[in-house]
């Protein structure tokens, strides 16, 4: 509809980790501000790198990563949430799974028995009071590894379901949970 209405767009959609960079540079171009653009695009692939060179022989097990609840929807390797779970160590139990964002059942999830469960601590709409964790649902799931060692984390997801700068500080928090202490 805004193209109708005269309107330029330019769709941008980062399918791997490398494209942020070069999607803040060209929105920089696009809005006269290259120099900038350039500088924090800088600072994005420096973070990546460093991130990278951090976390290369890290193994944190078989994760699960939740960035909905209702339906439950998760990532699969395509995805720059699953690549950032790769980069941490961590192996994507629906990597191989068509689709961006899978819709997947509990009883996926159960039979793929992840080592560690990450949710976006997402709601749909205004807050529910009381409707709790993203991660309640898993709690009564004790087999599960994840369940029965805690590695039940929430990561935000203003931090890490954007694919923009802030994503970094996404994926640290994510790999210091997926390779915390007594590991």
């Amino acid at each position: 509809r805004l193209r109708r209405l005269g309107y330029r767009v330019v769709e941008l959609e980062p399918r791997r980790l490398a494209d942020v960079g070069d999607h803040i540079e060209a929105i920089g171009r696009l809005a006269g501000t290259d120099v900038q653009a350039q500088k924090a695009a800088g600072a994005w692939r420096e973070g990546l790198s460093a991130l990278k060179t951090r976390y290369h022989e890290a193994r944190s097990g078989r994760v699960f990563f939740q960035i909905a609840p209702q339906p439950l929807i998760t990532v699969n390797r395509e995805h720059f949430i699953g690549q950032a779970v790769e980069l941490c160590g961590g192996e994507n139990i629906f990597a191989a799974v068509p689709g961006l964002t899978p819709v997947v059942s509990v009883e996926a999830v159960v039979v793929e028995a992840p080592d560690v469960i990450v949710a976006s601590n997402y709601t749909r709409g205004p807050g529910r009071p009381g409707s709790g964790s993203p991660l309640d649902r898993w709690q009564s799931w004790k087999q599960l590894p994840a369940v029965a060692s805690g590695r039940l984390y929430l990561i935000d997801p203003h931090l890490m379901d954007v694919p923009g700068p802030r994503l970094l500080v996404g994926i640290s928090q994510l790999c210091a949970a997926l390779n915390g202490p007594g590991l």
